[in-house]
């Protein structure tokens, strides 16, 4: 456990996790916190692989005993022809799937308080499907509802699975269904599971150590069940407290494994306290406050990071930033994705209550699940990349995409929005009735004419936000060599070019080498003798279209022969490039750009050295006249002289 205490007079910070080893640093500095070495760090490993060794197999076997056919795996699943979700008054109805609910007058944000006469109010689910069950399936369940309005009403169901089938709306069968739901969750424990391993192998660090546990713990939650029911209250909150907490504290202590100063130390205890209350007190008695106070939680450590990116100055460690925000955007947006989809459900379900739209409710129950466990493995794997270090630099093209699409999505949504409710009220307005279908069909082609251009203006604006370098070099470079290429030597040339060329792709360096690679024609972030030694044992490939990469060669793994657009033209040098800074290759789009540079560059090289041997051979020329003028001047200085010149001729002095 580490411990920390305030030490006058110089206000400085004691931190200790070792015992007898102490670390002291100034309360305005960074806060330093050591990683477990030696026989703590052996205790942790076997308290890693213990866990995992216990915590897999538990959540295997829980999963598969939710395939027994008990009605808790889903709402559906209890027979009724309604979908239900709990509330604080019972069992709220959401969806009302047959003909029997419609015609016993069951709608939509009804609330089942009553089965069989047995009250639901202040049970927990467990418990209302026990008073469910007791009506075993082919038999009749008397149900006492209220209204949203207030007003108490009864009704008769039968149980049956035909239907759920019917809810279901014949897509899938109960089995398949149930079985479907409990896979989905299945995965994202096993995607928490690879990534707890990916991180444990990097335990020597401190914040792999926090977040390989975090995540391993992850894999608590789908025995919850089994912990709250077997444990006392407090060790069963585990699954809820603990993994969330390692998680706060690493990304607190993330990147370099410090904490930014004492208020971000106080924020940490006061956080992990916080989600302690939360999992604890306030889920039990106020569910919807508990949602809110970790949202605040959440949105404070983001804060925390925030501030933490703002003051970093390292160009590696803001990607790993970036990394981490992206991880949350994509948390949020998934999350937001599946709350949309569920909302798409419940809209369908209250325009068209019975089973004529089932088929799209039951889909929308097994798209959002996606959605919804798809967001914490989104912020889990930008925390592991930004940690691993690997391709950092992809951070801007994944945000530029993902808001290109979704920025596409919203405005094509919209436009369909605005188009239809438009036609619809000239509709009214002129006509005297809605359009219905027409106002949708025009909507729908209106959108579909509109989906390229709209995209293709994302695209240009994302590009030009989230990489502004590369765009940069793509339509600047080209214009600046055909100005050089007039006036200026090879060597400003490739000097300027490879000046853009390296920090637009984020590589360690870059060279240009002449057509059969027997010389470097100029070096960028690399020692020109490394360059000459690599090239010496390279042979130029036969027959390269736009780019070669050799994955196995460490140093200098793009080629790019440079020449005219032109099938006739001939290679007139060679780009090469080195891995990025991260220690991987240039990207997709990296290479996209790179390959349309080949034939500007190529064209300035041979203008230039077109013009150069053009300008060199006038000098010769220029040089041997010279000579010859000087040679007639002697000749016909040496004729005057000797007088053989006409009478009265006087030569010039």
């Amino acid at each position: 456990m580490m411990r920390c205490e305030l030490r006058p007079p110089d206000q400085s910070l004691s931190c200790c996790i070792d015992p007898g080893e102490v670390i002291i640093v100034n309360a305005r500095k960074p806060i330093q916190i050591r990683p477990l070495t030696g026989g703590w760090l052996r205790g942790y490993t076997i308290l890693w692989i213990a866990l995992a060794i216990f915590l897999m197999p538990l959540a295997i076997v829980h999963e598969i005993s939710r395939y027994d056919g008990t009605p808790r795996t889903n709402a559906i699943e209890i027979g009724l022809g309604a979908n239900i979700m709990q509330t604080s008054l019972g069992l709220d109805v959401f969806q009302v799937g047959t003909d029997e609910a419609v015609a016993a007058g069951i709608v939509q944000d009804d609330v089942i308080t009553h089965f069989n006469g047995v009250p639901l109010t202040g049970l927990e689910y467990g418990e209302m499907m026990d008073a469910l069950e007791r009506t075993p399936k082919g038999q009749a369940v008397a149900l006492r509802l209220v209204s949203e309005d207030g007003v108490e009403k009864e009704a008769q169901l039968l149980r049956s699975d035909a239907n759920s089938v019917t809810t279901l709306g014949g897509v899938f069968t109960l089995p398949v269904f149930r079985m479907i739901l409990i896979t989905l969750n299945f995965l994202g424990q096993i995607g928490f599971m690879i990534l707890a391993i990916v991180l444990f192998r990097r335990r020597q660090e401190i914040v792999p150590q926090v977040m390989a546990l975090g995540f391993l713990m992850v894999t608590l939650f789908p025995a919850e069940a089994f912990f709250r029911d077997s444990l006392p209250a407090f060790a069963g909150a585990i699954p809820d407290i603990v993994p969330g907490s390692l998680t706060i504290l690493g990304l607190l202590l993330f990147p370099e494994g410090q904490f930014r100063n004492r208020l971000s130390v106080g924020f940490a205890i006061f956080a992990v306290a916080a989600l302690a209350l939360n999992g604890l007190v306030i889920s039990d008695f106020a569910p919807g406050a508990s949602q809110l106070v970790f949202i605040a939680i959440m949105a404070l450590v983001v804060l925390q990071i925030g501030i933490k990116y703002r003051g970093s100055a390292d160009d590696e460690t803001r990607q790993q930033f970036r990394w981490v925000f992206l991880g949350f955007a994509g948390m949020v947006l998934f999350i937001a994705i599946s709350e949309v989809i569920g909302e798409i459900g419940y809209f369908v379900a209250a325009a068209a209550p019975g089973p004529h739209y089932n088929w799209l409710s039951a889909l929308t129950l097994i798209v959002a699940p996606v959605f919804e466990n798809s967001a914490p493995l989104s912020l889990a794997l930008g925390l592991l990349i930004a940690l691993l270090r690997y391709r950092l630099y992809d951070a801007d093209v994944v945000i530029g995409r993902t808001t290109t699409y979704v920025l596409t999505t919203v405005f094509l949504g919209l436009g369909f929005f605005v188009t239809e409710r438009a036609i619809n009220f000239a509709g009214r307005a002129y006509l005297g009735d809605d359009l219905g279908a027409i106002s949708y069909g025009i909507a729908a082609a209106l959108a579909a004419v509109s989906l390229g251009p709209i995209h293709a203006a994302m695209v240009r604006w994302s590009d030009r936000r989230f990489q502004k370098q590369l765009v940069s070099l793509r339509d600047d470079l080209p214009e600046t060599a055909r100005d050089m290429r007039h006036s200026a030597t090879r060597d400003d040339l490739l000097k300027t070019a490879l000046e853009r060329v390296v920090p637009a792709v984020y590589a360690k360096g870059a060279a240009v080498l002449n057509s059969d690679a027997s010389g470097v024609l100029h070096a960028q972030g690399l020692a020109h003798d490394e360059v000459e030694d690599w090239a010496s044992n390279w042979t130029p490939e036969v027959g390269v279209k736009g780019f070669a990469i050799d994955k196995s060669d460490p140093f200098l793994p793009f080629r790019m022969p440079l020449r005219a657009a032109d099938e006739e033209s001939e290679i007139v040098g060679w780009l090469v490039v080195t891995m990025r800074l991260d220690g991987s290759m240039i990207n997709r789009d990296e290479r996209i750009v790179l390959t349309g540079l080949a034939d500007p560059l190529a064209r300035a090289m041979t203008i230039i050295e077109e013009r150069v041997k053009a300008g060199e051979e006038t000098r010769d020329r220029i040089e041997t006249l010279s000579d010859r003028l000087a040679t007639i001047e002697v000749l016909l200085k040496q004729t005057l002289q000797s007088g053989s010149v006409r009478s009265g001729f006087k030569p010039a002095e």
